[in-house]
């Protein structure tokens, strides 16, 4: 909740500051909020264009259905849509619709190299002149990670949840769609939003698992909507899920070389990883390290961290769903 000093600031600054239209954010400065390390640096970004193309996904629950969209800036763009992404009851996917697409931009989620950029999307709004909407990780101050936008007067908002039922719970720390019409001038812009919806997700770049680690390896291991034959996933004593690695690499087209005497498994001619140490080898860079050296298991079969597939073999994202654990790969 945000303290009545604080609000009553806000609301002198806009009456004092002519408000400006929605979405024309200003440079932020403020750096006042107190996330952890890790969520820090989590932001969300937004592209808005015409849908060109449409893949469906299999009937499944874990199916992906892969759109692909012309930017309204130009150039164009794949966008992963799983049962995990939030849709706005308002927006239709079908051919020539323009929608605004909201994916996780954070500095941990490797780049895509190829054409057109592919992405995971978070939450799919409808291009309106009613309303913005912004995506964002907001704090105890309801000040978003990137700094780019700060809520206030939450209480005359309508909150609910990704079902739609009222929210009654806590704002901060959660990642949030906001609907809003205006915003001040002030820096960073402060907004009084009209909707919010509380999103059932937390930043990729956690790659966070279930709590119930025991369901770990009655999941399917899918890659891009795709079910893999793959031994199964489990959790290590650290909690960290454990993938086999050589399945998944196969799946994504790598060719898989296991040397026995160096101990060692190359992935293509790119990609080195040692069985009894915490050092990853992508191309020529400098090592990577997980925090998790990879294991054998009993069966003589190499298992590497979830953090594997986003960190080093430079995945869209790797996740753990209720529906299965969920990797994108545009190669």
């Amino acid at each position: 909740m945000i303290k009545r000093k604080t609000l009553v600031i806000a609301i002198i600054t806009a009456m004092l500051l002519a408000a400006i239209p929605a979405g024309a954010f200003a440079a932020a400065v403020v750096t006042d909020y107190d996330f952890a390390q890790a969520a820090s640096s989590v932001s969300y970004s937004g592209i808005t264009g015409k849908i060109t193309g449409i893949t469906p996904g299999d009937e499944s629950e874990s199916g992906i259905t892969s759109v692909r969209i012309e930017q309204a800036e130009g150039g164009e763009a794949v966008f992963y849509i799983t049962a995990d992404t939030y849709c706005f009851d308002s927006v239709e996917l079908s051919i020539d619709e323009v929608v605004n697409f909201f994916y996780e931009s954070s500095p941990s989620i490797p780049m895509t190299l190829q054409y057109p950029p592919t992405y995971q999307a978070v939450v799919l709004a409808p291009v309106t002149d009613e309303y913005s909407v912004f995506v964002g990780l907001f704090n105890d101050n309801l000040l978003s990670s990137d700094n780019k936008l700060r809520l206030i007067g939450t209480d005359a908002a309508e909150i609910v949840s990704t079902d739609g039922q009222p929210y009654s719970g806590e704002l901060a720390n959660n990642v949030l769609a906001v609907c809003y019409k205006i915003t001040t001038m002030s820096l960073p812009p402060q907004t009084p939003p009209i909707k919010i919806i509380v999103l059932d997700t937390k930043p990729l770049a956690n790659n966070t698992p279930p709590m119930d680690l025991s369901v770990i390896p009655s999941l399917t291991i899918s890659l891009n909507g795709q079910p893999i034959d793959a031994p199964n996933a489990y959790s290590n004593e650290a909690g960290v899920v454990m993938l086999p690695l050589r399945a998944i690499a196969a799946a994504m087209g790598f060719q898989v070389n296991w040397d026995a005497d160096l101990r060692t498994c190359m992935l293509g001619i790119s990609i080195t990883v040692y069985a009894d140490k915490d050092e990853y080898i992508y191309a020529r860079m400098a090592p990577i390290q997980l925090g998790v050296k990879p294991e054998i298991n009993e069966d003589g079969r190499l298992f590497v961290p979830i953090s594997f597939f986003t960190e080093v073999a430079r995945c869209e994202s790797a996740t753990v769903t209720e529906s299965g654990i969920i990797i994108i790969f545009a190669p």
